[in-house]
């Protein structure tokens, strides 16, 4: 679990910025030895650091979403609303705004759209 983290955050440029040097040499080091041989205090370290590196990948893969979202959106909103106060808040609504990126997402992983990232 903790390697696909570990590639994960480097695959999305997350492995520099959610950890620090230390916890990274730590994850690192963890990595070469065997699951069972560890202690339990450096087991709850590492669990630690997988619980921080997940919530740092989260907030990245929803930000990136939110992004997206507002980008395939904003048009829209902007012609059926105006500059109004209500288009102001749906631009600001976090979930249409991940609704929308994931929709997105899913019609570029089909072919439908070309994605923008």
């Amino acid at each position: 679990m903790l390697r696909s983290l570990r590639q994960k955050a480097r695959r999305l440029r997350l492995w520099l910025t959610a950890l620090n040097d230390t916890e990274r040499g730590i994850v690192n080091a963890s990595l070469t030895l065997e699951t069972h041989s560890l202690g339990g205090r450096l087991k709850n370290i590492l669990h630690m650091l997988a619980r921080k590196l997940k919530e740092n990948l989260k907030a990245n893969y929803f930000r990136q979403l939110e992004e997206k979202g507002a980008e395939m959106i904003r048009s829209t909103v902007v012609f059926l609303y105006g500059d109004s106060r209500r288009a102001q808040e749906l631009l600001r609504d976090t979930w249409l705004l991940r609704y929308s990126g994931t929709r997105f997402e899913n019609a570029a992983r089909l072919g439908f759209a070309a994605a923008t990232s």
